[in-house]
């Protein structure tokens, strides 16, 4: 961004800068600057040039009238290095705009520092980069706005600086005819096509090619080599993965999946499948015909029953070795325990409440028929 302002204020504006500064010489607050040995690589002058200096906008940078005025920028201006401090104040920045208004001549240009953040209070120096695409030869023009706020929230004076740029763009040999970039080292030929390196394919070059492919949902990375889907390995991802070994002569088929040979089954085919017509249950082994050795804590002629050494009693069911289901209304390990209930009515009060509710009815009925009977007693005395 501000590697054209080198040549705005050396060759546009000389008048702006009264002989060299020192480089160390920018006040105590707020200064943005290209630094004068960034500024003689350029315009063979060593002087700094200041774009914010004592807190605000150089004077020059606000006319109105500044774009129509600037040279377009040479090729070779690609990086340009910024010198920049605030050591009054804590001031927030932020590049609201780094645009390029020709995407297929430049791109947009780039920072080494966040678009927004704080700028730094001791001096300290960033670089932008102003990138060709290499695709085709000519100007482009680039938009820059840089709005900086102090503690309080107040604007510097001149902010947002604003600013519009062009620059001189040349064609890369190898990209100037393809509508692509050729990738993996391919040369872009006479026809416009991508000539592609071996083991490549591709409108652009950009597939690699394995023989024979790569399988089991696998991607071929480089030429012949292929990077395998999860469960899978080997060098064309042939061979899948089984995390436990499969017995008996059993082969792994799929990510932990054995197929067993004949007379054996289970998850690692470690189970024998003598004459049993359905298979055992819960780890049994068949042993002979429609027989199986159960595994402790299970029973039955197939293993299918489990054990509770301690029964679940008549409230529950025994599901798994040592292991009840309560049935309704009844918990505990061996379904031994009720289940506490709070009793509602229609209209929300519990069974306790209710009975209560009556005690006081009744005790109130009382009072007044007691009372009731006094003033009885009382009115037959006064008429004897």
């Amino acid at each position: 961004m501000w590697r054209p302002l080198v040549f705005i204020c050396v060759i546009i504006v000389p008048k702006i800068v009264n002989g060299a500064k020192k480089h160390d010489d920018f006040g105590n607050r707020l200064a943005l600057w290209i630094d004068g040995k960034e500024v003689d690589k350029f315009a063979g002058v060593e002087m700094d040039i200041f774009i914010i200096r004592d807190g605000r906008v150089a004077a020059y940078l606000r006319d109105s009238h500044l774009d129509a005025g600037l040279p377009i920028l040479p090729m070779n201006v690609e990086i340009v290095q910024l010198t920049w401090a605030a050591p009054d104040d804590l001031y927030t920045y932020e590049f609201t705009d780094l645009r390029s208004q020709d995407p297929h001549t430049m791109f947009d240009p780039l920072l080494s520092i966040p678009q927004k953040g704080y700028v730094p209070n001791k001096k300290t120096t960033f670089k932008m980069n102003l990138p060709c695409t290499g695709k085709l030869t000519g100007s482009a023009s680039m938009y820059i706005a840089l709005q900086i706020h102090n503690s309080r929230g107040a604007k510097v004076p001149g902010c947002p600086l604003r600013i519009q740029l062009r620059k001189q763009c040349i064609a890369d040999e190898n990209q100037r005819i393809c509508a692509h970039t050729c990738a993996n080292g391919g040369k872009c030929n006479q026809n416009g096509l991508c000539a592609c390196a071996k083991g490549y394919y591709g409108d652009r070059c950009q597939l690699a090619a394995c023989f024979p492919e790569c399988i089991n949902n696998g991607t071929c990375i480089q030429p012949g080599i292929c990077q395998c889907s999860e469960g899978y390995v080997g060098r064309f991802c042939e061979r899948a993965i089984c995390s436990k070994m499969c017995f008996h002569g059993g082969a792994c088929v799929a990510p932990d999946l054995c197929e067993c040979t004949a007379g054996f089954y289970g998850e690692t085919c470690e189970q024998r499948s003598g004459s049993c017509r359905i298979p055992c249950k819960n780890g049994g082994t068949c042993t002979e015909h429609d027989l199986c050795r159960c595994r402790e804590g299970y029973v039955g002629q197939f293993c299918q029953k489990p054990i509770c050494k301690r029964s679940c009693g008549v409230n529950g069911r025994c599901v798994d070795f040592n292991q009840c289901e309560c049935y309704r209304g009844w918990r505990g390990r061996h379904c031994n325990k009720t289940v506490r209930r709070i009793h509602h009515s229609k209209d929300g009060k519990t069974r306790k409440k209710r009975k209560k509710d009556r005690r006081n009815r009744r005790g109130a009925a009382q009072r007044r028929s007691k009372h009731s009977r006094s003033i009885q007693k009382l009115q037959w005395y006064h008429t004897i």
